[in-house]
């Protein structure tokens, strides 16, 4: 087998764990990986709704409440 063969391997096994489970630290214990730094950069674009739900939350936690006065 080529090198290329097992690391595209790797890879996709990566993408799909992801893909399943939306679990980045996860991915990278797969991976080996000391911490989630190399996992994010090399695949957070699959999760692309993940900004948009960051950003959800945090305008929920610093939006004015009505109730407060």
């Amino acid at each position: 087998m080529r090198r290329v063969v097992l690391y595209a391997l790797r890879h996709t096994m990566a993408t799909l764990v992801l893909h399943e489970t939306k679990d980045l630290k996860l991915v990278a214990a797969r991976l080996g990986h000391a911490d989630e730094t190399l996992a994010l950069r090399t695949y957070g674009h699959l999760l692309p709704g993940a900004d948009r739900e960051v950003a959800r939350r945090l305008g929920e936690v610093i939006r004015p409440r009505a109730d407060v006065g």
